[in-house]
């Protein structure tokens, strides 16, 4: 395209006429047809004829996404001029275009009569290899813990805390998540997930009264541990049955340890509550209160309710340490006898025995 073909014949005929008229014996043809022309020598003559072909040098422009990320594919096109030119890509593919799912650098190359062409495309995929933070795991309070994706590689890196260096220190329980990215591209995720737990603390009680038959469950619990009862139990709870002396427990868990000595005191128990019969509410400080005698080592339940001779309620207590002081509405009651009802619950023998009496008390004064 943009040559021309030169013809000459002025020495080896005597005239020349062309098919569109002309007569000359030098002429140049620069566009594709059909040309026709006879020449002469003397009197005798002869035709002929030829065809102009044009055609034009390959060009070709590769157009695509230059990188991917993993798992995925790039479209890569190809505009080849002219359109009748052939081309083959170095994979041996005869289409425009083309998915491409790895690293690569591909070749076109287009010809036509008039040259051969070639372009180079490269296709690059974006991996970012599998990393870690790490295992679910325990965080003991106080304490603090680097996390660091294994391993570091030179990309992006962005945390559930929004920091962006590749390393983060934590000191609390929760989950903690970071994403790596190329450029902010081809994000890969990793979680991890930490408990908060304290270093076990045994609240126990160091002194306990033991009634003969008596089953007392102990219960202590550790998070993310064990408890060792007398050194012969592992659990949350421990039986104390007709037992005495010291009991050793220890707890412990990732975070550290603690023990208790519980002394165990075994006895013969009862339940007898003993109530008076007179009390001089008179201001003399001495025997001011209704004052039950209490001979009960596990008094569990207490009730009791005093009367009129009318049968109204002048005094009701669920509570040993609140007495009857002789008033009613904050006014003195009037020197006499008045009935009690009294009904207690406590353990005798190992069991839970629900006693009840009745009697007057006479307040004097």
């Amino acid at each position: 395209d943009g040559e021309i073909y030169r013809f000459s014949l002025a020495n080896n005929y005597d005239s020349i006429r062309w098919g569109n008229g002309l007569t000359l014996p030098t002429i140049n043809w620069d566009q594709p047809g059909k040309y026709t022309l006879r020449a002469w020598r003397g009197v005798c003559y002869d035709d002929d004829s030829f065809t102009i072909t044009t055609d034009i040098s390959p060009s070709i422009i590769l157009s695509g996404d230059v990188d991917f990320c993993e798992g995925d594919s790039v479209l890569v096109s190809a505009d080849i001029t002219p359109t009748n030119a052939n081309f083959i890509w170095s994979n041996g593919s005869t289409e425009t275009s083309q998915y491409i799912d790895e690293t690569s650098t591909l070749s076109l190359t287009a010809s036509t009569l008039c040259g051969t062409e070639t372009e180079n495309y490269e296709v690059t995929e974006l991996v970012i290899p599998d990393f870690t933070i790490g295992r679910d795991s325990l965080l003991c309070l106080g304490d603090s813990i680097l996390l660091t994706p294994r391993p570091i590689g030179n990309h992006d890196y962005l945390w559930s805390t929004s920091e962006t260096s590749n390393s983060i220190w934590i000191s609390s329980g929760g989950q903690y998540s970071i994403v790596a990215s190329i450029n902010g591209r081809c994000p890969k995720q990793d979680t991890v997930f930490f408990d908060a737990i304290e270093k076990p603390t045994l609240s126990l009680d160091e002194d306990i009264l033991l009634c003969r038959n008596e089953r007392i469950t102990l219960a202590a619990q550790v998070d993310f541990g064990t408890v060792l009862w007398n050194n012969e139990s592992i659990g949350e709870t421990y039986d104390l049955f007709n037992m005495e002396g010291q009991i050793p427990v220890k707890s412990s868990n990732a975070c550290g340890t603690d023990s208790v000595t519980i002394n165990v005191q075994l006895e013969d128990c009862y339940c007898t509550i003993l109530f008076p019969n007179a009390f001089t509410p008179n201001d003399d400080n001495l025997n001011e209160m209704f004052n039950p005698g209490v001979y009960c080592p596990k008094l569990l339940e207490y009730d009791v309710k005093i009367y009129n001779r009318w049968g109204e309620q002048l005094f009701h207590s669920e509570d040993l340490n609140i007495k009857w002081d002789g008033t009613y509405k904050g006014e003195k009651v009037q020197m006499g006898v008045y009935l009690w009802v009294a009904q207690w619950t406590g353990i005798e023998s190992g069991i839970s025995i629900l006693k009840a009496e009745s009697g007057t008390v006479h307040v004097i004064r």
